[in-house]
This record gives C-alpha cells, structure tokens and sequence, in this order.
C-alpha cells in the first residue's frame, strides 16, 4: 500500500513538471517568436529606403522579401514550404512533449524550442506575407540575407545535431522520443 501512494506521488510529480515544461514551451517559443517579428517589422519600417551598413565592409542591414528558403533556394513555393514549416514544428513539439518531465535532457529541450519558435516567426510570414523578411547580411563571407528566426533555426539544428552525437546516445534517443528498441541483431 506504502508503495503504491509513493508511487502515486511520483507520477504527479512527474505530470507537474511535464506541465511546467510545456507552458515554459509555449512561453519561450512565443516570446522568441514575437521578438523576431518586432525585428523584421523594423526592419521593414526602417529599410524600405534603402541599406544600413553598420560595420563597413562587414555587416550591413538591407531588406529582402524571400518567397523562398534558405539560399534563396524553392522560390516562390511558399505554400509547400509553409506546410514543411508546419510538419517541422510539429515534429519539434511531439519531441519536446515526449521529453517534457524529464530531466537530463535539457540540451534537447532547448533546441526544439530553438528550431521550433524559429520555424514559427518564418511562418509568420509566410502566412501573413507571403514571403519572409531577411534583413542581415554578412559582407565578408557574402552569406545570404537572413533573419532573428533562421539564427535560432540554425542554431538549434546544429546543437541538435551536434549532441545528438556527443551528449546523447542513439539508445537514449530512441527511448526519449519513444521510438521501439532495437533488437539484438539490429543493433551490431
């Protein structure tokens, strides 16, 4: 009986932080989300007259409507890449629900919430605008235009990326985000 009120305890330990998890979710992605539109609204306001450069020869601001992704790459597909923004953030969600609770795993809640609120402020755009405002270039590496919101998609892509093969075992992986074991024979 003892242990199966401890037991109990447990569990709505566990429901608690699992809401605490998600809410901090929720507020995070919103916050980040909202942050990157107030900076592309800037940036719209500000740079329709024309380029800022803020360190010559080395970062200039500039305003660009993207219809498509990154490198300017799918162009004028914003409906299929809205949708593949759609997929990829619920994808992100699914997997911080799964993880939600728990503990040890905090570098892989942050980067779904990094990937996830990025993908949100792009679909914003997409959505509203049509096309995603990118405003920062880089002139010394002449890299293409971006924005707040492919920093974090970037960001946390590569942290993921990166843990998922120093921090984070493929076993531990599977079993997180729920995915079956794999037998014996698969495993060698």
């Amino acid at each position: 009986m003892e242990e199966n009120s401890r037991r109990a305890v447990v569990t709505v330990g566990h429901t608690g932080r699992k809401k605490r998890d998600m809410i901090l979710f929720v507020c995070i992605s919103a916050g980040i989300a909202l942050f990157d539109q107030v900076t592309k609204m800037i940036a719209r306001n500000t740079l329709s007259s024309g380029d800022r450069i803020l360190i010559p020869g080395v970062l200039r601001l500039m305003l660009v409507q993207n219809t498509g992704a990154a490198f300017g790459s799918f162009s004028g597909r914003t409906a299929a890449l809205a949708a593949f923004t759609v997929a990829l953030m619920a994808l992100c969600a699914w997997a911080y629900w799964r993880t939600a609770g728990r503990t040890g795993v905090r570098v892989l809640k942050v980067t779904l919430v990094m990937i996830f609120a990025g993908g949100l402020g792009n679909f914003i755009d997409r959505a509203f605008l049509g096309s995603v405002t990118d405003f920062i270039f880089f002139e010394t590496i002449d890299f293409p235009v971006f924005n707040v919101a492919d920093c974090f998609v970037t960001v946390g892509a590569l942290t993921l990326l990166i843990s998922a093969f120093t921090v984070y075992r493929e076993k531990e992986m599977r079993e997180l985000l729920g995915f079956p074991k794999k037998r014996e024979a698969e495993e060698d």
